[in-house]
């Protein structure tokens, strides 16, 4: 998917003519400074923001997991996932990889937060979209529940290689998951990181020199 755009609200720009690829079947993960244009941009990769430009290789069917779980709260987790689609066997897999067959009859008032993000997270993956967006995540989350559900997203995502575009606000976040990182600073790219392969998500803490340049982008220096 190809993408040359430009967004402005007002006298406000946002992006002029920013120019992108996202690989298909890869995680791109994007950073930049609150108000740069991040959310902005997953709108209009949803086709919920009009904006000025092309746009090639939108795919019909696109999953939006929010910051906000988002899920219907008179319906069980087993519900919230029936509700998107796939059968009984399907959603027992999700059930398992996702570890919520214990609260599988819970509402989400009686879930924690953790837990009602790994029901939208698999319900993103049940409703088969062919393009994913994650607007911050697992910003509300601890480091420990972070961790845990990154591996959850990426054994998901391992299983079906969907293309991703990840937008986050923590460097540590991006490197254990993306295999692209773009940072994005005054509507233009600063920074262009191809991570590699290998396995995901990656060790906490590790990828110095990735975060050093990330960091230094963010920073302007």
């Amino acid at each position: 998917m190809k993408l040359c755009i430009s967004k402005s609200y007002g006298e406000q720009v946002v992006f002029d003519g920013l120019e992108l690829e996202i690989e298909e079947g890869k995680i791109l993960c994007v950073l930049g400074e609150s108000g740069g244009g991040k959310t902005t941009l997953l709108n209009i990769l949803a086709g919920l923001t009009e904006y000025d430009g092309v746009i090639d290789g939108v795919p019909e069917r696109v999953g939006y997991i929010f910051q906000e779980p988002r899920l219907l709260p008179n319906l069980t987790v087993e519900g919230n996932l029936r509700y998107v689609g796939g059968g009984a066997d399907e959603i027992e897999t999700l059930l398992q990889k996702t570890e919520l067959c214990a609260v599988r009859h819970k509402k989400p008032r009686a879930l924690s937060g953790g837990e009602k993000q790994r029901v939208a997270i698999a319900r993103a993956f049940l409703s088969g979209a062919e393009l994913l967006l994650l607007d911050e995540p697992f910003s509300s989350l601890d480091t420990a529940r972070k961790i845990r559900l990154s591996a959850v997203f990426a054994a998901l995502w391992a299983a079906e290689k969907k293309t991703a575009v990840f937008v986050t606000h923590d460097v540590e976040e991006a490197c254990m998951l993306a295999h692209r990182i773009v940072v994005i600073c005054e509507g233009k790219i600063a920074l262009d990181l191809d991570m590699g392969q290998g396995e995901l998500p990656r060790a906490y803490g590790e990828n110095f020199a990735a975060k050093a340049q990330i960091l230094a982008a963010l920073l302007g220096t």
